[in-house]
């Protein structure tokens, strides 16, 4: 179904697509549709005016698609504090400018779709059960990410996020993803357990807390601001890194756990309760203040060089590999 102006559709019945049908927004001068009852299936925006299709708020600020988003080149969409429900792929080969929008990733239970293209979000949500929705791209999110249902896979993209993170349901998988949390604000990120990250950044201006146990498979790096895990387990698979300008960290009562299974290097020289449970080297970075120290059995730690001071109430290496370079290490 092809429409070329606007509208789309007048009167108080209801519209009703399946996922395979496309509705096509197709006029040469600007569009403006408003609030529809019902849904159309999958959208294609193929409007090249300057004006594109603007989804208007006017007549409500919800749009449903069963189906996915298409902007082919040249083609905008444009939204203002509208709410989006895509089931379907999301490929923006053009633009979308979703102003203070809520794009929610809400399928049929089963489904699978990806965003493919053009993932320039302001508020991001996954809502769909037993939907998995995969990120096949770079994508940014102006503000919050939330994942109450489904399974997120981040796979390889990079994803930066400059709200909050909140995870209430569904799984999210970290892949070899990279996601970096840089807003101006504080932000905090709350994920469940079994879900994870690839590579962990902070650098937030406004300072990070993590306001649950989280896993990072790959690097843990704080690049800016403050940093607060405090009384939290963190799961690091990769190196732990304190960038140039990472000052503020607070602590107390975590407990850190490094778990790759290649070497990795500690470059936190303050953390609380320490555990290796890697079967390879993990290796101290810097002269460092810890608190407990567990090596779990046949895991191994290389001391090197490094001075270690543990103020907490409990060593143990039972059945562990402890390494370090003889007369220059101490405890």
């Amino acid at each position: 179904l092809r429409l070329n102006g606007n509208g789309p559709f007048f009167g108080t019945g209801g519209v009703s697509a399946s996922t395979g049908h496309w509705t096509t927004a197709g006029g040469v001068s600007s569009q403006t549709w408003t609030k529809f009852n019902g849904n159309i299936g999958s959208l294609r925006v193929s409007n090249t005016s300057a004006g594109g299709l603007t989804l208007s708020t006017a007549a409500g600020s919800s749009f449903s698609l069963t189906g996915g988003l298409t902007v082919d080149p040249a083609s905008v969409l444009r939204a203002t504090a509208a709410a989006l429900s895509v089931g379907g792929d999301w490929n923006v080969a053009g633009s979308a400018q979703m102003t203070q929008s809520t794009v929610t990733f809400a399928g049929a239970a089963g489904s699978t779709l990806a965003v493919v293209s053009g993932a320039s979000f302001d508020f991001l949500s996954v809502a769909g059960p037993n939907l998995t929705v995969t990120f096949s791209t770079t994508v940014t999110v102006a503000s919050t990410m939330t994942v109450s249902a489904g399974t997120l896979e981040l796979a390889a993209s990079t994803v930066t996020v400059r709200g909050s993170w909140t995870q209430s349901g569904g799984a999210v998988l970290g892949g070899t993803s990279r996601t970096l949390f840089d807003g101006g604000a504080n932000q905090v990120v709350t994920a469940l357990p079994g879900s994870s990250f690839g590579a962990f950044i902070s650098s937030s201006a406004g300072g990070m807390t993590i306001a649950s146990a989280l896993t990072a498979l790959h690097q843990f790096e704080w690049h800016r601001g403050t940093l607060n895990f405090a009384g939290r387990a963190l799961s690091v698979g990769g190196n732990m890194s304190i960038m140039s300008s990472g000052a503020g960290l607070t602590f107390a009562g975590s407990t850190v756990t490094f778990a790759g299974a290649s070497t990795q290097t500690v470059g936190f020289n303050t953390l609380a309760a320490v555990v290796v449970d890697n079967p390879n080297p993990v290796r101290i970075g810097f002269d460092s203040t810890w608190g407990s120290f567990t090596i779990n059995p046949g895991r191994f730690f290389d001391g090197g060089i490094r001075n270690l001071t543990i103020n907490g109430d409990q060593w143990n290496t039972a059945g562990a590999v402890y390494t370090s370079v003889s007369q220059q290490h101490s405890v």
